[in-house]
């Protein structure tokens, strides 16, 4: 669940620049596919806080259909902790290793916005 707010700072005929804030939760589940039959086990589960911003253009903003382009950078406060088998080489067996993994990441996408 996020909520968020945008910014329109002005409006031309064509273009339309925003900027937006955004926060929220997000359900993180990490599962592990164990043998050949693809049996999936579930490792953990947690809701990590999410945090945002985004810079977007949209494009024919007065028509009901328009088209957007937008940047967002999406950081997550905290690293998710997980377990992790590797091999000790021919001779031993599988080890577990806990490490980190962070989920911030920055994504530029677009799409088709209806305007009613």
């Amino acid at each position: 669940m996020l909520f968020g707010l945008t910014f329109e700072p002005f409006e031309f005929k064509y273009i339309s620049p925003y900027a937006g804030i955004f926060a929220g939760y997000t359900y993180v589940a990490d599962y592990e596919i164990k043998g050949s039959d693809n049996k999936s086990e579930k490792l953990s589960s947690i809701d990590l806080l999410q945090l945002g911003m985004k810079l977007g253009l949209e494009i024919l903003p007065k028509q009901a259909v328009s088209l957007f382009i937008e940047a967002r950078y999406q950081y997550f406060p905290a690293s998710v902790s997980r377990p992790t088998r590797v091999s000790q080489g021919v001779l031993g067996g599988p080890v577990t290793v806990n490490g980190e993994a962070n989920l911030s990441s920055l994504s530029v996408g677009g799409g088709v916005r209806l305007n009613y």
